[in-house]
């Protein structure tokens, strides 16, 4: 009866899990437009946080690697506001809105009720009832780089970067940008964009968790029973279910804030910028030479075609990804478990993963992901306490010890080490 319970919940688990595809080699192309290896990815990460939407953190070299933004004639470097997120379709033949962010409360509605716009959590939502959305983006580092600013030219550069290798079948060579979990090594580009494509919810996540429940028929994960109360020695329903149950708790406790997020700050999506640069609706003296021409010669013959899905990016704002925000194992796991070093670095490394994949995939910024990264952790770290002690009678100061110990700033992790410092 043990092993039907285990199979069952192994197979729920990974009911979502992606088929497998064999590696492609990896290379790095020649062209000065390719090179995405030479400190850039690393330097985005560590901008310091920011609490002016028009900051410029990232840059250490102001924009000198860029050619053709003129000091006269950018149409949008004094007023950016037009250049939000607008992709949604109207029923009913209602005329499209403008969306303006943060959204007014007749605007919202409209879209509730008249678009095709995802879950438009506005901050009178009833899961956001005693949190002030502001203070959770201002945690994770305050309100993403825009158009009008040389730090969004540099995020929208990186997309591009890895969106032309991607059309190569390549993946980034630089492992401290790409280091797989080893349930991923052998997944080429194409293979790492589809796992995180309409996957169910922690589908990746619990491929992991799986491969430890049942790792040739002895459980190789171990709870930490001063933080969680003993039962038994071989406990299905206090680890298996448990555990499955705590990766659905996380993902239901970050959703509605970090959606609130969305729709208050705005942030288009890369392939509206690419869409806009590809039509001609803005101009080419107002884009950096490079991306201008990575764009064009992609040929896009509509704005999907950035992406390497066939309906492109979901219909809700870029910023901060919810991928990414749903990506919290690496804090909560170790909190109740006792992992092995080689453990950790596993969830880690899947929580990364699943956060870029979504660049590879075309439909997010690196920026998207780390604040989506940082604002998972913060709201688990929030409530987990609660959750723990309220569910299955945790010690609430040895879960706070812990979360504690645990917390740390993904902008300085490194895929390839394991480290987060």
């Amino acid at each position: 009866m043990r092993n039907y319970l285990i199979i069952v919940v192994t197979l729920l688990l990974l009911a979502a899990a992606s088929f497998q595809a064999h590696a492609v080699p990896i290379t790095t192309a020649s062209d000065d437009s390719d090179r995405i290896t030479d400190n850039l990815f690393p330097r985005m990460l560590k901008g310091k946080p920011r609490g002016n939407p028009q900051s410029s953190g990232f840059l250490e070299k102001g924009f000198k690697a860029s050619k053709g933004m003129k000091e006269k004639g950018k149409s949008f470097r004094s007023d950016d506001s037009g250049l939000r997120y607008q992709k949604f379709v109207m029923y009913e033949n209602r005329t499209k809105p403008i969306a303006t962010y943060p959204m007014p409360k007749e605007l919202s509605t409209e879209l509730r009720y008249y678009s095709n716009a995802y879950s438009v959590v506005t901050r009178e939502d009833y899961e956001m009832r005693g949190r002030d959305v502001t203070k959770y983006i201002q945690k994770v580092g305050g309100y993403p780089a825009r158009p009008s600013s040389d730090e969004y030219w540099e995020n929208f550069r990186f997309v591009c970067q890895v969106q032309k290798l991607r059309r190569e079948g390549n993946l980034p060579s630089d492992p401290k940008i790409w280091t797989p979990p080893d349930l991923w090594k052998d997944d080429d580009v194409y293979k790492v964009a589809e796992k995180v494509r309409d996957e169910y919810p922690g589908a990746n996540q619990a491929a992991l968790l799986s491969s430890w429940f049942a790792n040739n028929g002895r459980r190789t994960i171990q709870l930490d029973y001063s933080i969680l109360p003993f039962r038994c020695m071989d406990d299905f329903i206090g680890t298996e279910v448990r555990l499955a149950a705590m990766l659905s708790w996380a993902i239901g406790a970050v959703a509605p804030i970090n959606f609130c997020a969305k729709w208050h700050v705005g942030q288009c999506r890369p392939e509206e910028m690419a869409w806009k640069i590809a039509s001609g609706e803005i101009a080419e003296e107002d884009v950096p030479t490079d991306i201008y021409e990575m764009v064009k010669n992609m040929a896009l013959t509509k704005a999907t075609d950035f992406t390497q899905y066939k309906v492109g990016s979901p219909n809700h704002p870029s910023w901060p990804a919810m991928h990414s925000a749903a990506s919290s194992m690496s804090l909560w796991l170790p909190v109740v478990a006792n992992l092995t070093d080689e453990q950790y670095c596993e969830v880690l490394r899947t929580d990364y993963a699943v956060s870029f994949a979504r660049t590879c995939a075309g439909v997010h910024y690196v920026s998207d992901n780390i604040a989506g990264l940082k604002m998972g952790q913060e709201i688990v770290a929030n409530e987990l306490t609660r959750h723990l002690v309220d569910v299955y009678g945790a010690d609430g100061n040895a879960v706070m010890k812990k979360i504690s110990k645990y917390r740390f700033d993904w902008s300085n992790f490194d895929p390839e080490t394991c480290t987060t410092t």
